[in-house]
């Protein structure tokens, strides 16, 4: 058998073994990532992300977005988690894929998408715990707070708020403790940020929590060589020092 013919086959295959993982993902996707007034939860998710947005430069995003994450929550979550985990492992070996395959075979439907914005889909997830605290929220900013884009890691800090899990707030001042030994100083700056504004009376539990953070934020106002870190750590500190309510 001649080395085209042989080239030709495997890719031949290759493109039979395609067809049918994606006839069995279409049926999978139909169940989990339902269509919405015209448009798949996905897309809603990923829309939020991508460039043109018309809230570019704002610490927002569309209010249609938000009113079907919120009217849909339990379909909205897996989808905002997978835009900032996009692509997939499974995504990037498709991606590779194709980009292997001849002009002429290309899959039409394997195509990179866009992505400016990535750190709307955490405030999206934020903004639905604060309605629904789902456990998957809280346990994926512990992931997020890892993540290579310290965008990601900024804003999964600064949401990291009592209202991700209300039940065990030391859950989410564990996220704030990964976030206080970033080495990018506006991840720091934005967790320090959040104990000021959220450590308060009113949320005793988290300031509770929080209180054993007192150390690492004393050494940063003290040693941190980032003035806007060392500025917020001296507003942690005098919250953290506010007696709770009884």
């Amino acid at each position: 058998m001649t080395r085209p013919r042989t080239a030709t086959l495997v890719a031949l295959s290759l493109l039979l073994i395609a067809l049918m993982v994606a006839v069995i993902a279409h049926r999978l996707r139909n169940r989990q990532d339902p269509e919405v007034e015209g448009k798949r939860m996905s897309e809603w998710a990923f829309s939020v992300i991508a460039p043109g947005d018309d809230h570019e430069g704002s610490y927002g995003y569309q209010q249609k977005s938000r009113q079907v994450f919120s009217e849909h929550a339990r379909a909205a979550i897996p989808q905002l988690i997978a835009a900032v985990r996009y692509p997939s492992k499974l995504e990037g070996a498709w991606l590779q894929l194709n980009a292997r395959l001849p002009n002429g075979m290309k899959l039409p439907w394997v195509k990179r998408r866009l992505i400016a914005y990535r750190w709307r889909a955490i405030l999206a997830l934020s903004d639905l715990a604060k309605r629904f605290p789902e456990p998957e929220i809280v346990t994926f900013f512990h992931e997020s707070v890892h993540h290579q884009n310290s965008s990601v890691r900024k804003i999964t800090a600064y949401e990291s708020g009592p209202w991700l899990d209300p039940v065990h707030p030391e859950n989410v001042i564990a996220i704030i403790e990964i976030a206080l030994r970033d080495a990018q100083s506006e991840v720091r700056r934005d967790a320090l940020r959040r104990i000021a504004e959220s450590a308060t009376a009113k949320n005793s539990a988290y300031t509770a929590a929080a209180q054993r953070l007192r150390d690492t934020i004393e050494l940063a106002f003290l040693r941190d060589v980032n003035f806007e870190v060392r500025s917020n750590s001296a507003k942690a500190l005098q919250r953290l020092s506010v007696e709770p309510d009884k």
